[in-house]
């Protein structure tokens, strides 16, 4: 995964591209953030993939599923945080509207 205006995301035989827009503002630990949250959403896409049994073939990495969906969370969550805190965003900023982003971009079952 390369971090930048689009994040680029490869497996080494495609690359995926995030280009939603997040914050104008980038602050020091948002890249904290993005690794924690690959890490979880891999971990959680390569646990939904091994127990839906997929045939290998169109199963697809859960890294790079990680990838985007850590993108993505990252992105929302940065661009609400600027939109209350403007060029003031800091990192704690961010994390603040993690779990709206999260509930935005994949509602939890109730």
């Amino acid at each position: 995964m390369r971090k930048g205006k689009a994040d680029l995301i490869s497996d080494g035989k495609k690359v995926t591209q995030v280009s939603t827009f997040g914050s104008p503002r980038r602050c020091g630990g948002q890249g904290d953030i993005l690794s924690g949250s690959v890490a979880v959403f891999s971990s959680w896409a390569r646990h939904f993939l091994l127990s839906n049994e997929q045939p290998k073939e169109t199963s697809v990495n859960p890294m790079v599923l990680g990838c985007i969906a850590g993108s993505l969370l990252l992105r929302k969550a940065a661009a609400l945080a600027f939109e209350k805190n403007k060029r003031s965003t800091v990192t704690t900023d961010i994390i603040e509207f993690l779990g709206q982003s999260l509930e935005d971009i994949c509602p939890a079952g109730r």
